[in-house]
C-alpha cells in the first residue's frame, strides 16, 4: 500500500516498477489523480489498484446515469480547457453547484443561513449519483469513491490521460466513518 502525493507519488510508482515489486506483490495506491497519474509511465501504472473520487472516463461503469452525467461534464470541460478534468475539477464543480443551491434556498449569502438551508433540504443530484448532506455536513454520494486499476500502454487510447479503468465503487456510507463514531 502506497500513500504519496504529487512528485512523490510519481517517484514511488516508478521506483516500485523499477525494482520489480509488481512481480511479487499487488500494489494498492491510496488515491490517484490525473495530475500526477499522467506523470507515471504506463508500464509502472499498469495493474496498480487505487481509489479515485471520480474519473472523467466512466465508460463501462454499470450505472448508466452516472456515465452520462460524467460524460456531459467531461466534454464541456475538455472543450474549454483542452484536457480532461481531474477529480478535483469535478468536485469543485459539484461544490459550486451546491453553494449556488444554498444561496437560492436561503435567499441569502450568509454562510450559516446557507448551511441551515442545505441541512433542511439535504438531497441533491450529482455526477456521483444522488447525494445528501449528513448531520456532520459531509456530503454523502451514492458512489463515494471508485476503485480503479491502472492501464498499460496497449490499453490506452491517449498515452497521457487514459490512465485507469473503473472496476468498482464504494457506495453509500461504507466509505465514511459512521456518525456514531463522530459523536452524533
Amino acid at each position: 500500500m502506497l500513500a504519496h502525493w504529487g512528485v512523490d507519488a510519481i517517484n514511488v510508482l516508478k521506483q516500485s516498477y523499477e525494482i520489480g515489486l509488481k512481480k511479487t506483490s499487488k500494489i494498492w495506491f491510496d488515491w490517484m489523480t490525473n495530475s500526477f497519474g499522467s506523470g507515471v509511465p504506463p508500464e509502472a501504472l499498469e495493474g496498480v489498484y487505487s481509489l479515485m473520487s471520480w474519473y472523467y472516463d466512466m465508460k463501462g461503469f454499470s450505472d448508466k446515469a452516472i456515465v452520462q452525467a460524467s460524460d456531459a461534464f467531461a466534454k464541456k470541460f475538455q472543450q474549454e480547457y483542452k484536457y480532461p478534468p481531474d477529480p478535483y475539477s469535478a468536485m469543485a464543480y459539484e461544490g459550486v453547484m451546491e453553494a449556488v443551491r444554498a444561496m437560492e434556498l436561503a435567499q441569502s449569502l450568509d454562510g450559516k443561513a446557507m448551511a441551515k438551508a442545505l441541512m433542511a433540504n439535504p438531497k441533491f443530484n450529482s455526477m456521483k449519483g444522488p447525494g445528501m448532506w449528513r448531520a456532520d455536513h459531509q456530503p454523502l454520494f451514492k458512489y463515494g469513491a471508485y476503485v480503479v486499476i491502472g492501464k498499460g500502454e496497449k490499453e490506452r487510447k491517449d498515452k497521457k490521460w487514459d490512465l485507469v479503468k473503473i472496476i468498482g465503487a464504494y457506495t453509500g456510507e461504507d466509505y465514511l466513518p459512521p456518525l456514531s463514531a463522530l459523536g452524533y
